[in-house]
């Protein structure tokens, strides 16, 4: 990602449209709905610029999947501004949806790029982060495309922000700037995401979770401990793929052990695909013109019906809690948003339509230095049930793998029991018992 690239000033097709960022800002209006490029592709230039002029701006919405780095403003002073409506609620950004100064859209990842074409969600605006231009003018969306193909597509007016260390990453879709309406250039690192520190918690979890996956299967996983700890275990495994919405450090690891060659795929044979990125600067030096690695939006990611199509397909996500009728939540504590909808849902049926496919979600047994257990006779008022019951199959916990497909109620509580942390297994028989769901 150092060596020397084209500007776009340098191409004729953009040479025009290059301004500065404050200029840029000045395309967004009152009243406008903005869609931004995210997580390790936040448009910090243009982000910046616009958030100088707040004074001047009433009512723009800004709406984003998650932005790494620095948190915009969220004050309740600059919420009449400059509001932001997230995807995927960081933890930079709990207190400001808990207090009513920023927003959260519950949406299946496979469907955000359609609200941007009409309704309450139709866009005004997109901004874009990119590559810099190859020779025909178009460029890559480096390290996150999202939905930001379906944003520049819905938008009256696109701004690009083209940054000269962003990876140029493979994949069918590029952005052509000569669309843009306007085009920042801008020169700096991406937001890095460090590895998590993996305990001896995790390292149980991902022990169990890696007895699940084969050779040949196709994998897909969000970010955490856990997926990193999994990937310890699958050092022996042979031909495995990856369709994912979040490509990761640890990837790399098992790509560079030969454990990942995608030769068994059914779709996108010998190719990893993935929607976006986030992680280290290793990681965006290695997708960095790196054919094997494809960026798809994430209505190809994400679609359940193309999931389904990939045999053996295995995803795996972790969850905030699990009632013992196998409801799960894994975006929100009580009414309090601490995460969202996310890839879960799309995965979650995607997986149980391929043949041969697993879902797998994971949680610690407990939470709060183990005060409270995450495995619990019903959710909290107020809490999300991101995955119906009756699309729940394997919960793992540090205490074992269970599978909850087919099993009724009373089969539910009682497996789940077996596997929640043997401090809180009385409790919860008691209250299965109570709820006629103890044998």
């Amino acid at each position: 990602m150092t060596k020397k690239r084209a500007t776009a000033a340098e191409n004729p097709r953009s040479r025009a449209k290059v301004c500065s960022p404050g200029e840029a800002a000045e395309l967004v209006k009152s009243g406008n709905r903005v869609a931004l490029s995210a997580n390790a592709s936040a448009p910090v230039a243009f982000l910046n610029a616009l958030y100088e002029r707040a004074d001047k701006l009433e009512g723009v919405e800004l709406i984003h999947m998650r932005l790494l780095g620095k948190s915009p403003d969220t004050r309740p002073e600059m919420a009449r501004h400059i509001r932001l409506n997230t995807m995927l609620v960081p933890q930079s950004m709990r207190d400001a949806v808990a207090e009513g100064n920023a927003d959260f859209t519950p949406a299946y990842f496979h469907e955000i790029g359609r609200l941007f074409f009409e309704g309450p969600r139709k866009l005004d605006v997109a901004v874009v982060s990119l590559a810099p231009p190859a020779p025909d003018g178009t460029c890559s969306y480096g390290a996150y495309i999202g939905f930001m193909e379906s944003a520049r597509r819905a938008a009256r007016t696109v701004i690009a922000e083209v940054n000269r260390q962003a990876p140029e990453t493979a994949g069918p879709v590029r952005f052509p700037l000569e669309c843009a309406d306007a085009v920042i250039e801008v020169d700096y690192p991406l937001a890095e995401q460090p590895r998590p520190r993996i305990g001896e918690t995790e390292e149980k979890i991902g022990a169990n979770v890696a007895s699940l996956v084969r050779d040949g299967d196709c994998l897909q996983v969000g970010g955490g401990a856990v997926p990193a700890a999994t990937a310890e275990f699958l050092d022996g495994r042979k031909d495995l793929g990856i369709h994912t919405e979040l490509f990761t450090d640890w990837m790399i690891d098992l790509i560079e052990k030969g454990c990942i060659t995608g030769s068994k795929k059914t779709i996108d044979r010998g190719k990893i695909v993935t929607s976006f990125c986030r992680g280290t600067r290793n990681l965006y030096g290695y997708i960095d013109r790196n054919p094997a690695i494809e960026f798809h939006p994430i209505e190809y990611t994400n679609d359940p019906y193309r999931i389904g199509q990939i045999e053996n397909m295995v995803a795996i996500n972790g969850a905030v809690h699990v009632d013992l009728t196998g409801q799960i939540n894994s975006e929100s504590l009580g009414s309090r948003q601490i995460s969202g909808t996310g890839g879960l849902s799309d995965f979650a049926r995607g997986s149980s339509r391929s043949p041969g496919g697993r879902f797998v979600v994971t949680l610690p047994s407990t939470a709060l230095d183990g005060e409270v257990s995450r495995i619990v006779p019903h959710l909290d008022a107020g809490a999300a049930v991101t995955v119906p019951r009756a699309e729940t199959e394997w919960i793992v916990t540090e205490y074992g793998a269970r599978n909850l497909r087919g099993r009724t109620l009373r089969e539910r509580a009682n497996t789940l029991i077996e596997i929640a942390h043997p401090d809180f297994r009385e409790e919860l028989s008691a209250a299965a018992r109570e709820l006629n769901r103890m044998e």
